[in-house]
């Protein structure tokens, strides 16, 4: 139910193509992931279609869902879904009580396109309502539709059955996030603050009251905020010192403040540093540190958070047996963890078999692989190339490991688009290498063949590399995932990353 949607603040993008990193779409009993290439798997509950398959059949084990290929981005609600696509449509599928599917017509178990959507780069859904981030012609508009009770923050409290803009966030920083809880929403500007608009019964909206809005309101943190995180009542930011604030309902310790005292006002969070991410769930919440172990604290009666039992957590805890995780998903009382490996794991609450292990009714205590991702698409790679230097492709793959392959000398190359063999737009895998202050970024082929590469600052010019294969001390390579047009390189996301 609950996903974080992080779009990054130089240009307002999304994975806008048919491959990136994976991501698992939470609902309440079903669930969503998405491949590294594109494809979709569902399982769980199914019972309004919000599995995609124009079906009502429950699903215990990962089914591919062919009208869900080629997804850039999913997030998942109640008991709907929503999928972007690389042109920046959205299409929609399950229960449509409130309009949450942004067209006039029943629930469905068909995806279908919603009219008069266009250039999204990012997808979000509370419970019963839905979220989009569009920019055109330069312009980032935020739209919302379906259930209202102020979380759409369009002044009223009425659903809206359209897409309807919420032009109250129009304004000289724009809108580049957005995360939904079961009634409340939450926006992250470029300038780094958080803005709010909903329920407030547990002071979710971070005012230091109990009195909703309609409209949003700036949240007040005294900190450059970077991602934020929505669970049912109660919310998480991470700041740029990798700092966590938090605020909202705590009666089952869903904050790990130590206490089960609902959090008004937002407030640094005593015991976790050194966060990189945050997933949270109806009153559970899981952080993602910078070494790659994952945190819990909350509510445990479903076993979400595969500490390998039922109690609950006043303050953060280890999550058992992980060590190397590149990302944390939560739902109501279920959660995901992506380790480096590529592995799925899954544990918590699993009624209708939305941990996607193959059964159903029995809770899973601790992290347990549900699937493998690694080497289900096209490994990473670049051409490491100084002039009349051997030129080299390495490869990095989910799994983190390295590989390279001597490709003979040649000269430099340039990395004009007119000479490329597949010039204008379009999204393409690549790395990003640091090596001192000097940042390179390469764009290849689906195939993964390299067809350019060379510094940002100089596209269009001839350009070598400057590091050389054997000097591989000291460098960190990134897979991203980069935006080719005619000016050149416009954007780039991170996937995973090894230091040399």
């Amino acid at each position: 139910m609950i996903r974080i949607l992080f779009v990054h603040a130089v240009v307002v993008v999304a994975w806008l193509g048919a491959q990136g990193p994976p991501q698992v779409a939470v609902g309440t009993d079903f669930t969503l992931l998405r491949k590294p290439t594109g494809e979709v798997l569902a399982f769980g509950g199914n019972w309004n279609g919000q599995l995609g398959l124009g079906d009502n059949a429950t699903r215990l084990s990962p089914t591919l869902v062919p009208a869900l290929q080629g997804a850039s981005m999913l997030d998942a609600g109640l008991a709907h879904a929503l999928m972007l696509l690389p042109d920046g449509t959205v299409k929609s599928w399950g229960n449509n009580n409130f309009g949450q599917l942004g067209r006039p017509s029943g629930s469905s178990g068909i995806p279908t396109q919603i009219p008069g959507l266009t250039g999204v780069v990012a997808v979000a859904c509370g419970r019963d309502f839905s979220l989009a981030l569009a920019v055109n012609s330069g312009v980032t508009k935020v739209y919302g539709w379906g259930y209202n009770g102020g979380a759409l923050g369009l002044g009223t409290l009425l659903p809206a059955n359209a897409p309807t803009e919420i032009t109250s966030l129009q304004g000289a920083a724009p809108v580049i996030a957005m995360a939904a809880g079961r009634f409340t929403t939450y926006f992250l500007k470029a300038d780094g603050t958080v803005w709010a608009c909903g329920s407030n019964l547990s002071g979710q909206l971070g005012q230091g009251n109990v009195i909703m809005s309609s409209t949003p309101v700036q949240v007040p943190i005294p900190a450059f905020i970077t991602s934020m995180a929505a669970g049912d009542f109660h919310a998480f930011a991470l700041d740029n010192a990798g700092n966590a604030w938090c605020w909202g309902q705590n009666t089952n310790y869903a904050l790990g403040t130590g206490t089960n005292t609902n959090v008004l006002s937002p407030m640094l969070h005593p015991s976790l540093s050194g966060v990189s991410a945050v997933a949270a769930g109806q009153v559970h919440t899981l952080a993602m540190l910078q070494d790659g172990t994952v945190k819990c604290m909350g509510g445990g009666s479903s076993v979400q958070l595969g500490t390998g039992a039922t109690t609950n957590r006043m303050t953060p805890d280890n999550v058992t047996a992980i060590t190397a995780c590149q990302a944390v998903f939560a739902g109501a009382e279920q959660s995901f963890i992506i380790q480096n490996n590529g592995a799925v794991m899954a544990f918590g609450k699993n009624t209708y078999g939305q941990l996607g292990n193959g059964a159903s009714g029995t809770p899973v205590l601790t992290p347990t692989s549900i699937l493998a991702l690694c080497n289900q698409g096209p490994a990473l790679a670049l051409a490491l190339a100084p002039a009349g230097s051997n030129h080299v492709i390495m490869t990095l793959s989910c799994n983190g490991t390295v590989g390279a392959t001597p490709l003979g000398y040649f000269n430099a190359f340039s990395i004009n688009p007119s000479n490329v063999s597949a010039p204008g737009t379009g999204w393409w895998h690549g790395l990003h290498i640091d090596a001192s202050e000097i940042t390179e970024w390469v764009t290849l082929a689906s195939a993964g063949e390299p067809f350019c590469f060379g510094p940002m600052a100089s596209w269009g010019a001839a350009a070598t590399f400057p590091v050389a294969p054997s000097a591989l001390s000291g460098i960190t390579i990134h897979g991203v995932s980069v935006l080719i047009n005619s000016g050149g390189v416009v954007e780039s996301s991170p996937v995973m990353s090894r230091t040399f």
